[in-house]
Order: C-alpha cells, then structure tokens, then sequence
C-alpha cells in the first residue's frame, strides 16, 4: 500500500553545480504535490533525484514510507529498487510496441507471466479510456492519447510514488482539461502520492493539493493550492507572487480609515481587513477586477481599452484608469463582456470594473 513521499534537506550537484539547496517537501497517500518555478529552478533535477537516478550530496528521499535515500552515508538504493516511477517530458513510450506490449512490459517486469500480464494491461486500459488503441503504435497516437498510455504503464508498474515531468506541456487545450481531470482521479483511485513539475499555474491548482514554489534551487513559497492562489504575497513574498502573474501595486494607507488604500494612478482601494498604518504591497489577480455594467460605489473604476486580445473562454484586456492613468493587465470572461456591452471590447472603448474588498492580498513594503 501506498505511503508518503517525503523529501528533507535535498542539496544535489549537476556539472559540478549546486542545484537544488535544501530543498524539502511532501505528498501523503492520495495526494499530489506540484512544483513550479523558472527553467534553471531545479524541477527536473529534483525528479531524477527522487527517482535515483541523480545521487543527492546530502538528504533525505522517502518513497512509500520507508527511506530510500540518506546521504551522506547512505544507504541510497538503485532507481529500479525505489518503486518510485518517472513519467518523464518525452514519455520514453517503446515506438516499436503496441500500446498494449507497452504496458503489459511493465507487469511483465513485475514477474508476471505474459497471458497474466496481458489480462492486467487491458484493465488497466480501460481504466484510463484506452480500450480502442490497445493495437496502435505510439507514432500513430495524439499527445494525449501518448501521456495516458505513459500513465497506464507507470500505472502498471504498482508505483509507491509517482513522478511527473510537465505531464500536460504537449497536449492541446481541449484535451488538457480532460487529462487534469484524468490525472486527478488516478492519484485519488491509486492513492500513490504524486510529484508534479510544471510551468502551468493552471494545471498545478487544478491537479494538486499542495504547491511549491521553486526558484534558485530553494524551496521559497509552499502551501495548499488554494491558499498560494488566493494569498500569494502573505504565502511567500513578492517573488511568488510575480511568478504567479498577480498584478502588482504599491500603496499607502489611509491615516483616517485603515481599510482604505491610496494607489497612485488608481485612487482609493477599499479592502476587506485593517491594514497597518505605511507603506504597502497588493496583489490582485488579473481575473479578480469583474467587470461591471454600472458604478458598483466603492472599488469601481473605468478602464480606457489601449488593447483586447481573445483567449479560448476570457478576453484579456491592456487598459488604462481614467483619469488616474494606472495601465493595467486584465482577464474576463468572455461571456460577461458580451451579456454587458453586447460585443467584445475594442481599442478605446471604456469599460467598468469592480475589485471586489477582498480580492487583494497585501504585506507591509520595507521601509514603509
């Protein structure tokens, strides 16, 4: 059965290079935990150190509860005697086999007979919606038809932990929704607890129960999913907040009423808690401010459209505040934009958004 996957005070070296820096984190059984961060963080690496194939100079692995890796001193146990199993970026799928050779290859590395281990890959198929390619080679699949074939034979393997290398980072939008889901109820129906390295803040909230933020090869923000989308500055700075995407403002408090904000550019921003007196940082989510068809009182602005650009279910919209001249960044949704104004927006059309009090996130600036 399943247990946790545990990582303490991971340093590992890569061409003669320090990568990873102490890094620690944890998925319990039935979980996922994903890890975001810039290319050169470290993701990759901190994989291939999980799964043994990179020897961490000091550290500690857990897989399934029991220790797989301590250094220095050891023991630190082969990749094959861990049961932590890699799904790496490119799938390492057997293009010569069929899908069904694919994953009846790792029952049968389980000791499996080949009649037995046929039986147990057409299961495991039809748990994941394969059924219908079990005779199909690799090259004649879609993206996601691979990465769910990829899932079957890590599947296969009877894994204690599981270890995704940007699972979705080649499949198109429609089918990624359906792998995030898929994805989703494999780690609950498995109960494997699973790492996830990603770049899509998307795909990391939708799949997992904890985030980790990694930059510089250090651990700098970590917390439920919710928690880091809807409080990042509180959670883990202004660095995590700007890999985040989260729209950035300084500002001061009013000496009068500790809820009422001055924004320069903006004006008065009106938030749900008391803030303490000086100078402060707020973040808001570019799909936070809603538009709104008429003034909302407090926290309503209007936006002069500079530039509008259609995505599959938003429009993001490049604005400046009238008369503050604040640009700002901005996400919404496609359908409320067209109930509100009967069309899309367009270059110098102006609109009215409302913040609702408690959408920003705030930490006081140094110095302030």
């Amino acid at each position: 059965m399943p247990g946790e996957l545990r990582v303490e005070g991971l340093h590992v070296a890569r061409g003669g290079r320090l990568v990873l820096r102490g890094v620690s984190l944890q998925a319990r059984e039935g979980e996922a935990a994903a890890v975001l961060g810039p290319n050169g963080a470290g993701k990759t690496t901190l994989l291939l150190a999980v799964a043994g194939a990179l020897a961490p100079l000091k550290g500690l692995v857990v897989v399934g509860g029991r220790t797989v890796c301590r250094m220095p001193g050891g023991p630190c146990l082969a990749p094959e005697e861990r049961r932590a199993v890699l799904v790496p970026q490119d799938l390492a799928l057997f293009e010569n086999m069929t899908v069904l050779d694919n994953i009846a290859f790792a029952l049968e590395a389980r000791g499996l007979g080949r009649a037995e281990a046929r039986r147990e890959a057409r299961r495991i198929a039809e748990q994941l919606g394969l059924v219908e390619l079990l005779d199909a080679r690799p090259a004649r699949l879609s993206g996601g038809q691979r990465q769910r074939v990829a899932l079957a034979r890590a599947v296969a393997a009877e894994p204690e932990a599981l270890l995704l290398d940007e699972p979705l980072s080649s499949i198109d939008q429609a089918s990624r929704w359906r792998l995030r889901r898929l994805i989703r109820r494999l780690i609950r129906e498995t109960r494997v607890p699973t790492l996830i390295v990603t770049h899509s803040f998307a795909d990391a909230w939708s799949m997992a129960d904890r985030l980790y933020m990694l930059s510089n090869g250090r651990v700098e923000a970590e917390g439920p999913s919710r928690m880091l989308a809807e409080k990042p500055l509180t959670a883990g700075g202004r660095g995590v907040a700007e890999q985040l995407g989260y729209i950035l403002l300084e500002a001061v408090r009013d000496p009068e009423n500790p809820r009422l904000l001055h924004i320069s550019g903006l004006g008065g921003l009106l938030v749900e808690a008391p803030q303490p007196p000086g100078r402060l940082l707020v973040a808001i989510r570019p799909d936070d401010p809603v538009a709104v068809g008429k003034p909302s009182g407090v926290n309503t602005y209007r936006v002069r459209v500079i530039e509008a650009t259609l995505t599959r279910h938003a429009v993001r919209v490049t604005g400046e505040v009238v008369p503050g001249g604040l640009v700002l960044e901005l996400e919404q949704p496609r359908g409320l934009m067209l109930a509100l104004y009967g069309r899309l927006p367009r270059r110098g059309d102006t609109i009215l958004i409302h913040i609702p009090p408690s959408a920003p996130d705030t930490i006081p600036l140094e110095g302030g």
